[in-house]
């Protein structure tokens, strides 16, 4: 699954580069960073979906799975769009574009932290209720 999702993220990063350098328009300095910012957010998203089986055994799977991995789709397609408003509607205006992604990249970097804190103390509760299950069950042929 792990070299599936890489060879998928090389793919997409090449796609990209791609359709950067074969698209005919007057090439800025916004486009430079547009790609930079592009191809961060793939790298992050797929890094992100290679990384995850690793970190998840000392968190609750279920909570941190899907939190990250839609905190990740979200910064990756939010990047996009981004791009895509920028660079057909302010394409001069290089200070705002490089704010807001600095923006973005916090903003996902926040959502990601506190879904990896709550999916630790969700395990660290769930730990604690087995423990307490387990310590009260009764011995056989007790009450």
């Amino acid at each position: 699954m792990n070299i599936k999702i890489g060879i998928i993220g090389v793919i997409v990063a090449l796609f990209t580069i791609a359709t950067f350098t074969l698209l005919d328009f007057e090439w800025l300095r916004l486009h430079s960073w547009a790609l930079g910012f592009v191809l961060l957010s793939q790298l992050v998203f797929f890094g992100g979906l290679l990384g995850m089986p690793l970190v998840e055994k000392s968190h609750n799977k279920v909570f941190f799975r899907a939190g990250l991995s839609t905190a990740l789709f979200l910064y990756f397609f939010s990047t996009a769009i981004a791009v895509i408003v920028f660079a057909w509607f302010f394409p001069v205006n290089l200070n705002l574009f490089i704010l807001i992604h600095i923006g973005i990249i916090a903003f996902f970097s926040v959502i990601s932290i506190l879904v990896q804190t709550f999916s630790q103390k969700l395990t660290a509760v769930d730990e604690k209720s087995h423990a307490a299950v387990n310590e009260t069950k009764a011995k056989r042929g007790g009450f």
